[in-house]
């Protein structure tokens, strides 16, 4: 899947390499120049009969969309401060069965706003600048309210959770410009630190609630992200 994002990638550079002047693809990493960046990824994921350990998914299925809007500013050449706003939206709803062979109705809903600091550097791998890797790190934190409702026995249990988060994540990719200023970039999440605050409540009673604080790091060689950037 890398390997072809990449190939992708390179055609789409070397097909159009003679659409955008030389001195154009020069300038525009150079201090004083900006960047305005769209990514998104639409998911429908459909689960059976599969053993998570503490209970089977019979039948599952997920819906998710997750949106970035990323803007820069050149502080210098080949490096750029700016911000990112992130939107994501999950649905769940299915069949489980729980460790004590009941079934259970589940539906679950979750809207969550994230905002990041970023800083980027670029390093140009051909004489004309068409293709650069990049690095970018990411330092923001994210808000989250979901809602999960669960049918057992004919007893519902509705728990609210909202969580807060901050988050240091580290991005490495490949930049390929197609034409004029715009690009298209394909990055690796490799690695991340993420520190979250929880506070649930179940079945909206102020004495049954939990507060909860974890804190992780990861690496995720797997979490491919594509976006489409403007450079001007």
């Amino acid at each position: 899947m890398k390997i072809q994002i990449v190939a992708v990638l390179l055609i789409l550079g070397i097909m159009t390499s003679e659409t955008f002047s030389q001195d154009n693809y020069l300038n525009l990493l150079n201090k004083g120049g900006l960047y305005t960046g769209l990514s998104f990824n639409f998911e429908t994921k459909n689960t059976k009969d599969k053993d998570v350990t503490v209970y089977v998914i019979k039948n599952r299925e997920d819906d998710n969309v997750n949106i970035n809007l990323d803007q820069g500013y050149f502080i210098k050449d080949n490096f750029a401060l700016g911000a990112l706003i992130n939107f994501s939206y999950n649905n769940r709803e299915g069949i489980q069965e729980n460790t004590s062979n009941v079934l259970e109705d589940v539906h679950s809903k979750s809207i969550g706003w994230s905002i990041y600091g970023t800083m980027k550097n670029y390093l140009s791998i051909d004489k004309d600048k068409r293709f650069n890797v990049f690095n970018l790190i990411k330092l923001g934190g994210t808000f989250e309210n979901s809602l999960t409702e669960t049918v057992s026995n004919d007893i519902l249990t509705r728990i609210y959770t909202e969580s807060k988060s901050i988050e240091l994540l580290f991005y490495p990719g490949l930049m390929a410009r197609v034409s004029a200023g715009f690009c298209i970039e394909a990055g690796l999440e490799i690695a991340g630190f993420k520190g979250e605050w929880t506070d649930s409540k179940i079945n909206e009673e102020a004495g049954a609630s939990e507060s909860l604080f974890s804190a992780d790091f990861t690496i995720n060689i797997l979490k491919v992200g594509i976006g489409f950037y403007y450079y001007y």
